[in-house]
């Protein structure tokens, strides 16, 4: 049998923006967030205790006593609060967290709020029907720069886009808590207002459902708004903590729904995301896909009047590539091993399967517009996904995508003899791994400041890792550089440049790669046109070693790639 949310996955990949999500209180529950009901029960108790009455064991059957009523959420609210503002504040306590509670991670989003936030922000999901309060899902989606349309009751529901057009979508049935007219008790949630009900049922009629954390036990109206649907267009998924009882059994049942047991929300939607990012990489790392991709990019190049279309294909990949390194699979939350490490690494090269050679094809034959698309891109991914950096090595890694793209830009510039086009993305200031702003490319980006680990190169000596990148950005430039002498001499001459750029700025740290131990008559010619160093050179190098060369070998190749010039690809 396959897994049900292997089958899921599958079916949103296919079919994607096709699956609402049904959410109840067990997806807020990891975030001690109370239900409706909960805190009814607990102003209930508030009241007693101020008019010095004991309401146990039943505060919901004394208040009812007291006041010759049943306990309603608004009336409640409307007699321990004089006014709207009073009421927001007594509701805040509940759903936003206090300093200790926010050190504590409490009542802020969790990692099934967050999965959901990176689905919806792909388009993955577009709709989303919960019958929480909280505000939970919309900061998560807030954190990744996008904001949802909310529905929370039904003058938002009747100004609202039409809903091929509202995405992403946040619909709550029950209301906000910041909105005293939510829905709790049970007279209020037996029925709901027709225009709800409406729309609820076209969801319903013309959406797959995905349900976590909804028990069906409260919210009648909710469950006859699903009963009533009787058509199957996509197959409903019913997440279950444990085996489905009463009602929520019955609603799965006339559903037609697919059964799937979990752990907890946090488990389940992290690692259907995971899923999806894995299925949009394995379609990605198609050969036709990276082909395509630059045989389109390549019919951009040649037409003078496709600058914006070229610059939005890059941009397009490079959101692409942004979003997979920020999701869960790179967390920093993973504990550090070899295996880990290997995983990333290889990982890491799978998400510049396309970006990549894109890059290596504009910066090849492109001019100074298309250059400027370039240096974005590369910006984007050497700052674009670094959070606040633990110092641990798989932290160091994260800066690998953009050490293999400043290879694979230099590669090109040296071999199409552009080496001036380097000093800005050389001179690029990024954050490195300790966090610190304002480090140059060249000295942050260095194969042996990012690949510390020493469990994937066969040494831990700066030499091996620069091979390791020599041989992980060679597929990237199959098109622009077929011949691997040729790679491999452009290879050379730009850690050449790199190394003394990276010596001016950092002399406490100089870099040698693997230029300087893979062909010594390599090296030597590179300092050729250089004849006040040759000798100093020619000593390090017949000695086995390049203690310190760069002193004097730096300067006259300093001077033309530390001018700051145009990008003139």
């Amino acid at each position: 049998m396959i897994d049900p949310t292997v089958s899921l996955a599958f079916s949103i990949h296919s079919t994607p923006g096709a699956y609402a999500l049904l959410l109840g209180s067990g997806v807020s529950r990891a975030a001690a967030i109370p239900t409706g009901w909960e805190i009814v029960l607990d102003l209930i108790r508030k009241v007693a205790m101020v008019q010095g009455a004991e309401c146990a064991p039943s505060p919901e059957i004394w208040y009812a006593t007291q006041f010759g009523e049943e306990p309603d959420y608004s009336r409640l609210l409307e007699r321990v609060s004089a006014s709207p503002t009073e009421r927001r504040q007594l509701l805040r306590a509940y759903f936003e967290p206090t300093p200790d509670e926010l050190q504590e991670g409490k009542k802020t989003p969790t990692a099934a709020h967050k999965a959901i936030a990176r689905m919806m922000a792909k388009g993955s999901i577009r709709v989303v029907i919960t019958t929480n309060f909280d505000r939970l899902l919309e900061m998560a989606l807030s954190e990744l720069g996008v904001h949802a349309t909310i529905v929370a009751g039904v003058d938002a529901l009747k100004g609202m886009l039409p809903l091929a057009h509202a995405e992403p979508l946040i619909v709550k049935v029950n209301g906000d808590y910041l909105d005293t007219r939510i829905r709790n008790t049970t007279r209020e949630l037996d029925e709901y207002d027709p225009a709800m009900c409406t729309f609820l049922d076209r969801v319903f009629d013309e959406f797959g459902l995905i349900v976590c954390g909804w028990s069906a036990e409260w919210d009648t109206a909710l469950c006859h708004c699903i009963e009533r649907c009787n058509t199957h267009r996509f197959t409903t998924y019913w997440t279950a903590r444990s085996t489905l009882t009463g009602r929520a059994q019955a609603v799965a049942t006339l559903r037609r729904a697919a059964i799937i047991p979990i752990q907890d929300a946090d488990t389940f939607f992290t690692h259907l995301a995971d899923k999806l990012v894995a299925l949009e990489d394995v379609e990605a790392q198609h050969p036709l896909s990276a082909k395509l991709v630059v045989a389109q990019a390549k019919r951009y190049l040649g037409d003078t009047n496709a600058v914006i279309k070229l610059h939005d294909l890059i941009e397009r990949e490079t959101s692409q590539v942004h979003s997979a390194l920020a999701s869960a699979r790179f967390s920093l939350e993973i504990a550090y091993s070899g295996t880990e490490y290997r995983k990333r690494v290889a990982e890491y090269e799978r998400c510049l399967h396309v970006l990549g050679p894109v890059v290596g094809c504009t910066a090849h034959w492109g001019n100074a517009s298309h250059g400027l698309a370039v240096r974005h891109s590369f910006e984007r991914i050497a700052n674009g996904t670094l959070t606040q950096p633990r110092g641990t090595v798989l932290d160091e890694l994260r800066l690998y995508p953009a050490t293999l793209l400043l290879y694979a830009v230099g590669i090109v510039a040296v071999a199409a003899e552009r080496q001036t086009n380097l000093a800005p993305l050389l001179t690029l200031s990024v954050r490195d791994w300790h966090g610190h702003k304002g480090v140059p490319a060249c000295v942050a980006l260095i194969p042996s400041a990012v690949l510390r680990g020493g469990t994937v190169p066969p040494s831990g000596s700066p030499d091996s890792k620069s091979r390791m990148v020599h041989d992980a950005v060679r597929p990237m430039l199959h098109e622009v550089l077929p011949d691997d002498r040729s790679y491999t001499e452009a290879f050379d001459w730009f850690e050449y440049i790199l190394a003394l750029c990276s010596f001016a700025k950092d002399q406490d740290s100089p870099y040698i790669g693997s230029f300087a131990k893979r062909d010594q008559s390599r090296v030597l010619r590179l300092a050729a046109e250089d004849e006040s160093v040759a000798p100093q050179i020619t000593d390090a190098v017949q000695s086995g070693c390049l203690p310190n060369p760069w002193t004097g070998l730096r300067d006259s190749y300093l001077t033309a790639i530390s001018k700051q010039v145009p990008l003139a690809f």
